[in-house]
């Protein structure tokens, strides 16, 4: 697996989210960095909203409900890393539209003429899928070719978000296809950087190397079962010998009749002798051929070998581009107190839109604009030369095609040159004899020749069978390798998460026995489990406080955690449910909050509550009004 130059921590800040009806926003509020609640009465649309927003930032959504399909577009001003973009999705039936993204603020993007910049839900000949694009952004590594090798948007949202109509005793949201507990291991340990997707792909490679193994050995049963027995080696043996006593019988039968021909008791007609320099010809035609053919092949390989040096020195203008910016995010900008020219002293400038050195004005986020610009061109160009090597390489395939069937119509000419001879004038039983017999060799050679063809298949799916086995058993042993060298990380990962799990239980108040003096904590992203002292079910509120607490701790551990994934963010849709009271409702509330007052990093947690603690409400943490009974967070 390719992999890319580590980076800095991924940070992932939602600034401002719209919802649009026939270009009329219906829903504008802008959020901030740390706790942000959406708080109103049962059936307000605070679900609506966060559904909406996680569209926004990449997840698929199918089952829309009434008010959201009234509604058109989805925006969402964010930064990435410090990196300010907004995001623009069309709401559609099947929930795969495309992400739109510009490079500034929503108010700049909804102007006349604004730039917006379309990638799909997956990648195409010349564009980046939209995950793709937010991945680079964020720093997060990805596999550089196989878009089947990396997870997506949505798939990582799976883990940023707690909603609402997933099952309590599910670990993950919930997704209704294309569920695998491959899928939900890799998440799981791609956004606690446990795996950066190499185990991942190894089992995904085991997966296709067990299903090519098996392929292989059904049909060599097959070809055993009609070429008779599975003495195969020794079968093709005796097929040689057969086919060279033959050759050396029909040689010897040629020669003979060779003889006899040209005994002076027959003559060459010039209707042979035309079909003779017809064969001639054709010959010499498909010969020429052949020659120009092996030399196109020649030319396209030296194309491709100079095409793909070049896509290398773009992968590494790539990196080097990543890396920079990396550094500039780290040093931040030069501040020079003397000038390189004649070493004198600079006056400090209080103007932070100048530059310090020549006072030229500049825009604060030109460099970031001018940071994805070059990625983006950079992208296109990788695209472009893959693109040009994939076309000559299926070139070369069709030349080798059309050279292999030239090269057995050579062979099949040169025979019939070789025991081409006129007919003679007289039918002597001697050379009717020999015609019979000559026949007679050639079909038995033909024959033989045939069960060739069926024997060096079934020799090549014996050998593809023997390296797929052994492909098999290289991937085994790096997993087993890789497992030993995450193992101390894994340790350490989930214990953390274990133990901050148990203090957020005993902070619930004494609600749930099972929470007061908590054992073992087992999370399982396989299986989509999670499980406190071997159970993983209690009362249904207690569910609810149970499954928020083990997300909670995975946000908190990942925050403070510089080799985590997860971008510090996390939607919280669902801390109230199945008859929760308010004064547990209230409880957890305040937990959060003295949770996350202990965090180092930045980050930004939503969570959406119709239990508001009145010690909450109006401050701060809240973001716009409180949605009172018959109102709605979407003014349709």
């Amino acid at each position: 697996m390719t992999r890319l130059i580590k980076m800095i921590k991924p940070h992932l800040i939602v600034e401002r989210f719209a919802v649009s009806r026939n270009s009329i926003f219906v829903y504008d509020q802008e959020f901030h960095k740390g706790v942000n609640i959406i708080r109103g009465w049962n059936g307000t649309g605070k679900s609506t909203i966060v559904d909406l927003l996680s569209y926004a930032l990449g997840s698929v959504i199918t089952d829309w409900t009434q008010h959201q399909s009234y509604c058109d577009q989805v925006f969402a001003q964010i930064s990435l890393n410090g990196i300010r973009v907004t995001l623009k999705r069309d709401i559609i039936e099947n929930g795969l539209s495309k992400m739109y993204l510009h490079e500034g603020t929503i108010d700049s993007s909804i102007k006349l003429g604004a730039h917006w910049t379309g990638y799909p839900y997956r990648r195409s000949d010349t564009l980046h899928s939209f995950s793709q694009q937010l991945f680079e952004l964020l720093s997060l590594p990805r596999h550089k070719t196989d878009d089947d090798r990396n997870l997506t948007l949505h798939q990582i949202m799976r883990l940023m978000y707690v909603d609402q109509l997933s099952a309590t005793t599910k670990l993950l949201k919930e997704e209704k296809n294309f569920d695998k507990p491959n899928l939900r291991r890799a998440i799981g340990e791609y956004l606690l950087g446990i795996d950066d997707l190499e185990a991942h792909n190894l089992r995904q490679e085991l997966l296709l190397e067990t299903k090519r193994f098996e392929k292989f050995n059904s049909e060599a049963n097959s070809i055993f079962k009609i070429i008779g027995g599975d003495d195969v080696k020794v079968s093709e043996h005796s097929l040689n010998k057969r086919i060279e006593k033959y050759s050396l019988e029909l040689d010897k039968l040629n020669e003979e009749m060779q003889s006899l021909l040209s005994g002076g008791n027959t003559n060459d007609s010039s209707e042979d002798k035309s079909i003779l320099t017809k064969l001639q010809n054709e010959n010499l035609e498909l010969i020429s051929s052949r020659f120009k053919m092996q030399e196109e092949i020649i030319s396209l390989s030296k194309e491709i070998s100079d095409t793909k040096i070049f896509l290398i020195s773009l992968e590494s203008r790539k990196d080097a581009l990543l890396h920079s910016k990396s550094v500039n995010n780290s040093l931040g900008s030069i501040e020079f107190k003397y000038c390189p020219s004649c070493l004198n002293h600079i006056e400090i400038s209080t103007d932070l839109e100048s530059c310090g050195l020549c006072k030229s004005k500049h825009s604060r986020n030109s460099s970031d604009d001018a940071y994805v610009k070059q990625l983006n061109n950079l992208n296109f160009q990788i695209k472009e030369s893959s693109q040009i090597i994939a076309s000559l390489e299926s070139e070369i395939r069709v030349l080798n095609v059309n050279l292999e069937m030239t090269s057995l119509k050579i062979n099949e000419l040169s025979r019939s040159l070789k025991t081409f001879s006129v007919i003679p004038s007289e039918k002597e039983s001697l050379i009717i004899e020999i015609g019979k017999n000559i026949g007679f060799i050639e079909g038995a050679i033909l024959s033989l020749e045939e069960n060739r063809g069926g024997i060096s298949k079934i020799n090549a799916l014996l050998l593809e069978k023997q390296q797929a086995q052994k492909r098999i058993l290289e991937i085994k042993d790096k997993l087993a390798s890789l497992d030993k060298l995450q193992a101390e990380r894994q340790v350490a990962v989930y214990s953390d998460i274990e133990q901050i799990t148990k203090r957020l239980l005993i902070s619930d108040g004494g609600n749930e026995p099972a929470f007061d003096n908590p054992g073992d904590v087992i999370i399982d992203f396989a299986r989509d489990r999670m499980y406190l002292d071997g159970m993983s079910k209690f009362s249904a509120s207690s569910m609810v406080i149970f499954k928020n607490s083990v997300r909670l701790a995975i946000f908190l551990h990942c925050v403070d955690d510089p080799e985590s994934r997860l971008p510090n963010f996390i939607i919280m849709d669902n801390i109230e449910d199945k008859g929760m009271v308010d004064a547990r409702s209230h409880n957890f509330q305040h937990v959060i909050i003295n949770e996350c007052k202990n965090l180092h990093d930045e980050y930004q947690l939503i969570f959406t509550t119709s239990m508001i603690s009145p010690e909450l409400n109006e401050t701060p943490y809240c973001v716009g009004p409180y949605y009172p009974k018959g109102t709605h967070t979407l003014n349709l």
